[in-house]
């Protein structure tokens, strides 16, 4: 079965499936060098720039700003979910997300 995967209201949210499923104007917590110096970024989301999929996971590249550093930026892909039996599952958010390394 397709899973529709979309960014919706010009990044406000990612859409799956036609239902709003993850936003913006979140915390983050995020382990990505590449993006700022931070040990652990503290990522408030702005704009979803892209969606996508690896094998079942759903992952996102998104602007935001380090609130610890005040670096900001496009991301790497980053995880937000899965889909299992047809259905997305939103990963917990208070966990650490990490860059997918390509």
């Amino acid at each position: 079965m397709t899973t529709r995967l979309r960014v919706l209201d010009d990044g406000a949210w990612i859409s799956v499936d036609d239902h709003r499923e993850v936003r913006v104007s979140e915390l983050w917590r995020l382990d990505a060098p590449d993006f700022c110096g931070c040990d652990l970024a503290d990522l408030v989301v702005e704009n979803f720039q892209e969606v996508g999929v690896d094998g079942s996971r759903v992952e996102v590249r998104v602007y935001g700003q380090c609130i610890e550093c005040g670096a900001s930026g496009i991301t790497g892909w980053l995880p937000v979910g899965r889909v299992r039996a047809d259905e997305f599952v939103e990963f917990d958010r208070s966990c650490v997300r990490r860059e997918r390394r390509e």
